[in-house]
């Protein structure tokens, strides 16, 4: 969905106005919701829990850790996404109805790279995964702040930016599911809805960053700090979370497969 905005809003919108745009998006809008409403079924409440036990999660230390970690992997990602043609004007002087050529690729890797995050995480834990991207992030976003002349070369650190925040998010959701076992839909829901509030903040720290300095450097610079903020954080609650309900590095804990009691077959007695 991201890629296909950004490649056509920007000419739709300079063919038909803005307001043409937003008229043609609410269309997939409503099939969506066609559909969903015809084919999705709610899963029966086998748990019967009270409003109260899911609103718990709103206090739990471990459910704010998640959120911070993907206000860097998802809100990154869609701050960085609604900020691109403005980088790509102000700084490149790329034509409006063209940032979306420039921008299209860059946001095809984060999707792509979540598949590979969430595959990578199973394999050596989500922790694992998380600090090594999340130091990728923190040098991708010092060397974007460097503003290189050259717009091919932001275009690659904005590749490798993205996705290490693509395969960030699929990271976060292979680790959110064994914490919150039985809570694991309301967990997900606020996570995700707190790391789409985040992908505000970049775009406005952009913005002051260009309107105070002429530059988008410190907005860049913003993000390292985030991304450095999420390390530290990952290194305090490793131990604990290690011990508790994850195994070594985020990986998922195996279950000892339940022993039964051999039962041997009667034996038929000839007459």
């Amino acid at each position: 969905g991201a890629v296909l905005a950004v490649l056509f809003a920007p000419p739709l919108a300079n063919a038909l106005g803005w307001q043409a745009v937003y008229g043609l998006a609410a269309i997939p809008l409503a099939v969506a919701m066609i559909l969903l409403q015809i084919f999705a079924k709610e899963p029966p409440d086998r748990e019967q829990k009270k409003l109260t036990d899911y609103l718990k999660i709103l206090v739990n230390r471990d459910a704010w850790v998640f959120n911070l970690m993907y206000m860097i992997t998802f809100g990154g990602y869609i701050g960085l996404t609604s900020f691109l043609p403005t980088l790509f004007y102000d700084q490149y002087h790329i034509p409006k109805e063209s940032v979306g050529q420039y921008s299209a690729g860059i946001i095809v890797m984060a999707s792509i790279l979540r598949i590979v995050g969430g595959w990578i995480a199973d394999k050596v834990g989500g922790i694992r995964t998380l600090l090594v991207l999340c130091g990728v992030i923190t040098l991708a976003t010092i060397l974007a702040s460097l503003m290189p002349s050259s717009p091919f070369v932001m275009i690659g650190l904005l590749i490798v930016c993205f996705s290490a925040m693509g395969a960030g998010n699929g990271a976060v959701f292979q680790l959110v599911p064994q914490r919150f076992k039985t809570t694991t839909a309301v967990a997900g829901s606020l996570i995700g809805e707190i790391g789409a509030l985040g992908g505000g903040l970049l775009p406005i720290a952009m913005g002051l960053s260009w309107h105070y300095t002429g530059s988008f450097a410190v907005g860049f610079l913003s993000g390292t700090a985030l991304a450095i903020v999420v390390l530290a954080t990952l290194l305090i609650v490793m131990k604990s979370w290690t011990t508790s309900w994850v195994g070594a590095g985020g990986k998922a804990l195996e279950v000892a497969p339940v022993q039964t009691e051999y039962q041997p077959e009667p034996v038929a007695v000839a007459d």
